[in-house]
């Protein structure tokens, strides 16, 4: 669940800094380019790592709660695990939205 948190707040980020260097002077030398699209290309694999990295986890727990536990120990379970740490991250990102 906070794999899911940190994934939500990585393409937050990405799609923050992609939009700014998008906008900025076109005057640029071709270096400042350059590293931009450097920046983009390492947030991308970031971004690619963490969602295979959560794919894996999911997985992982798909087959733990199927074969280890009782199906409303795993209902409860995840309605918990949404109060606790998607739910102030949907907030964060509403008032994130919000403010700009």
């Amino acid at each position: 669940a906070s794999l899911h948190a940190e994934l939500c707040c990585l393409l937050s980020d990405m799609l923050r800094a992609i939009r700014s260097s998008s906008s900025g002077s076109d005057s640029s030398s071709d270096s400042s380019s350059d590293a931009v699209s450097w920046r983009e290309a390492a947030l991308t694999l970031l971004f690619v790592v963490t969602l295979f990295l959560y794919l894996f986890t999911v997985a992982d727990m798909y087959y733990t709660t199927k074969y280890f536990h009782f199906p409303l120990e795993s209902f409860s379970t995840t309605v918990l695990v949404f109060v606790m740490f998607q739910l102030p991250v949907v907030l964060w990102l509403t008032r994130q939205r919000s403010l700009s």
